[in-house]
């Protein structure tokens, strides 16, 4: 599964705002403004963020000073600063808790777990995965177990645990049914398409996706309908369809640029740069990367800023551009360990281990692949410790969760097992090398006969 497909179907639990929660009419006015240019303008979300906490402090309006301290937390941690984020996280829960406000409480774990999800930190994003659905079961605002329930099974979706992922998905849908929830039902389908493309049921992952795209635009919610085109602008491109992948994402386009949201913007231009990457059209691809860092630099997302950057290197590499294309990788990778991405860090660090042993730079390609097995393995969390890190009671269990065969444990340890992975991993690189070695000599050659 490409990287940067789960960053388009995440759902962010947003805040517990409600219209109309407090009397002070002002606050309810910023935190309208924060909403509508936060994925448009972000220097400008925050600024009003911190204009309705400063106002609902003076008013000593205990929940919207929760909500500006979790829209604050947002912007930081769209912008890449996830200590910064936490900590506001951390301060919203404190004022929820006070003020005994279940929904909200829920909304922080949720956040918190997404960031610790996009940081690689699965186990932990669990944890606060499960903290959210056991508060939202004693809570009145039942809808907010179906987005909960949709984080947990997008973990399991990442660890490639697709039945798992299937069920807590089911779960979701089951409420958003229950409870009239259109944008629920079209995020259970999004989910369950993207489960479907990754094990290649392309064709029930189209259908699903198509399921998504009806609902959104029967609901007349333009947003959920352009994350629905871009999905299945994906499927074309995985069917090697590329002109009707093209078309799908210039009708995604359409819709965006009616929305005027930069952070979808970018998301698009991703996927299409992804496509023309994999069609071989390198340089074209780069020229979309160009339009996608300019509509990225509006929100500031460091996170995608890291991607773009791997992205272009690997067209510089696949055109044969290795030592430039090493450059592209490491300020990639600069960002990507700043942030504390390892998803993203391990990815690039597979990459420039293939294109360092292109330049005969064997050492430090052996160093990548070390590093690359080191994030991989700390990433790596068998079924059984991610379902046994002890959040709900088993009553609580038995009344939510699926019941699942009880896996055996593996023999191995885990030290010998990280030897194991190692190997494997680097023998796979060395394969991956000489194959792509001997697929850019002939390119090369076919392009520049003697």
């Amino acid at each position: 599964m490409r990287f940067y497909i789960l960053f388009v179907i995440t759902v962010f639990s947003l805040p517990a705002y409600t219209i109309g929660s407090t009397s002070n009419a002002s606050i309810d006015s910023l935190l309208d403004l924060h909403f509508e240019v936060r994925n448009k303008d972000r220097v400008k979300a925050l600024a009003v963020a911190n204009m309705a906490l400063e106002y609902s402090r003076a008013a000593s309006d205990m929940h919207n000073m929760a909500v500006s301290l979790e829209c604050i937390a947002y912007c930081h941690y769209t912008n890449g600063d996830f200590e910064s984020a936490k900590s506001y996280y951390i301060q919203a829960l404190a004022v929820y808790s006070e003020n005994a406000e279940k929904t909200g409480i829920a909304s922080v774990y949720n956040n918190i777990g997404l960031i610790e999800q996009d940081q690689g930190s699965f186990g932990k994003a669990l944890l606060h995965f499960k903290k959210a659905l056991k508060v939202d079961e004693t809570a009145v605002y039942s809808v907010g177990d179906s987005y909960t329930l949709n984080n947990i099974g997008t973990i399991y979706l990442y660890k490639g645990h697709h039945q798992k992922a299937l069920s807590y998905f089911e779960l979701a849908m089951e409420i958003a049914v229950r409870e009239n929830d259109t944008e629920g039902r079209i995020n259970y389908y999004n989910n369950i398409g993207l489960v479907y493309q990754s094990v290649q049921e392309l064709r029930k992952a189209e259908i699903s996706f198509n399921n998504a795209l009806r609902l959104a635009k029967n609901n007349n919610d333009q947003f959920s309908a352009a994350i629905a085109l871009i999905n299945i602008g994906n499927i074309f491109r995985d069917k090697k369809d590329f002109s009707k992948a093209q078309k799908t994402f210039n009708q995604a386009l359409e819709i965006i640029d009616q929305l005027d949201d930069s952070d979808l913007l970018t998301e698009c231009y991703m996927a299409m740069a992804d496509a023309h990457q994999i069609n071989h059209n390198y340089k074209e691809s780069n020229k979309i990367i160009l339009k996608a860092m300019k509509s990225n630099e509006l929100t500031g997302n460091q996170r995608k800023a890291g991607f773009l950057l791997f992205m272009t290197g690997k067209n510089l590499f696949y055109d044969g551009y290795f030592s430039p294309s090493l450059d592209y990788f490491r300020q990639g990778l600069h960002i990507s360990k700043n942030l504390g991405l390892m998803p993203l860090s391990a990815e690039i660090y597979q990459q420039m281990a293939i294109a360092l042993a292109a330049i005969t730079e064997y050492d430090s390609a052996a160093r990548c692949i070390s590093l690359f097995g080191e994030l991989s393995a700390k990433m790596s969390l068998p079924e059984d410790r991610l379902d046994s890190l002890g959040i709900e009671d088993q009553d609580t269990l038995q009344k939510i969760l699926p019941q699942t065969p009880q896996q055996p444990k593996s023999k191995v340890s885990f030290s010998y097992g990280k030897i194991l992975t190692a190997l494997a991993l680097f023998w796979g690189l060395l394969l991956a090398f000489l194959f792509l070695y001997r697929w850019i000599k002939k390119h090369k050659n076919e392009r520049n006969p003697s």
